[in-house]
C-alpha cells in the first residue's frame, strides 16, 4: 500500500495497482467541484389539466460526497403542444431523501416558461435550480421537475412518434446534477 502524507495525515493512498483515493480528511476549497452526474431519460409525461404534475425524466438523484454542499440541478426538457394558442409553463424543483415524500426547495417559487400552440408543435426549455443542502455526505438525495400549466390542453414531455420523427428514434431528457463544496 502507497500513502502520501502531509504532517501526519494521509492525503492519498493507493493499494496495489488499484486507483489512487483521495483521504476522508482532505477538505476542498469553497466553489470546488465535487462530482457532476449526468442522467437522461426517454420516459413520457402528459399534462392534460392544470395541476402540478412530475415529469418522469428529469428524475434523477446523487449520492453527495461532502457535508451540506450546493446542488446545481440543469434539465433540459423537450415537449410537444396541443394547445389553441400560447400558455405560460410553470416549473418547480422537488427534492427527497426517500424517494418517496417530496418537498419543494423554493416554495413559494417557480421557473416561468412559455409554451408554443399546437400549430408550431413542439418546443424545449432548459431549467436550472440550485439547492443549499443540508445533508451528510453519503446520502442519496433524489430531484425531480414538477410542472403546471396555465389552460387545459395536453402538452406531453418526450412524446413518441411525432410526424417526421427518423424511425427508430426516441425524444429525451437530459440534464445532470452537480455537487459543490461550500
Amino acid at each position: 500500500m502507497a500513502n502520501i502524507i502531509l504532517n501526519g495525515k494521509t492525503v492519498v493512498t493507493q493499494t496495489g495497482n488499484d486507483e489512487p483515493l483521495i483521504g476522508g480528511n482532505v477538505v476542498f476549497p469553497a466553489g470546488h467541484v465535487i462530482q457532476v452526474k449526468p442522467f437522461n431519460s426517454t420516459a413520457g409525461t402528459d399534462s392534460l389539466t392544470t395541476s402540478e404534475i412530475a415529469i418522469a425524466a428529469s428524475k434523477s438523484n446523487i449520492t453527495i460526497k461532502t457535508n451540506n454542499p450546493l446542488i446545481i440541478y440543469v434539465c433540459y426538457l423537450s415537449y410537444e403542444s396541443d394547445l389553441n394558442s400560447s400558455s405560460n409553463m410553470f416549473f418547480s424543483l422537488k427534492y427527497s431523501t426517500d424517494d418517496s415524500s417530496y418537498n419543494y426547495i423554493n416554495s413559494d417559487k417557480r421557473m416561468l416558461g412559455n409554451s408554443v400552440g399546437d400549430a408550431q408543435g413542439s418546443g424545449s426549455v432548459t431549467f436550472t435550480q440550485y439547492h443549499y443542502l443540508t445533508a451528510n455526505a453519503n446520502s442519496t438525495i433524489y430531484y425531480q421537475t414538477y410542472f403546471q400549466k396555465s389552460i387545459t390542453p395536453s402538452i406531453y414531455f418526450n412524446q413518441p412518434s411525432l410526424t417526421g420523427q427518423p424511425t427508430n428514434t426516441d425524444n429525451m431528457c437530459m440534464g445532470y446534477i452537480m455537487e459543490i463544496q461550500q
